[in-house]
């Protein structure tokens, strides 16, 4: 993987987590999520989700992450293929259906 892109993602799914975490506060916990860096990469979707799910930093200037505790699908394709990833935390899997 490129540094570059990795580094992307890294930075869009610390903005997104933050974006998530913030609209928690409303009660909603599973968000669908459009990804833009991800270049249809199941891998850099991975990186976005790491983002997303970091601790945040209340010492860091600009908040990043703080989505650890919440169910997302994120999704992001390329002109040849639609890639998805789910990430459901256990605390909330008994609010799912089977």
């Amino acid at each position: 993987m490129d540094d570059k892109a990795v580094k992307a993602c890294l930075k869009e799914g610390g903005k997104k987590g933050q974006d998530c975490a913030g609209m928690a506060t409303f009660g909603t916990h599973f968000f669908c999520v459009t990804i833009e860096s991800a270049e249809g990469n199941m891998k850099l979707l991975e990186k976005v989700l790491e983002g997303m799910n970091v601790e945040v930093d209340e010492a860091a200037e600009d908040r990043k992450g703080g989505a650890g505790d919440l169910g997302k699908i994120l999704f992001n394709a390329n002109d040849q293929k639609l890639v998805i990833l789910c990430h459901t935390p256990t605390v909330l899997k008994k609010k799912t259906t089977k």
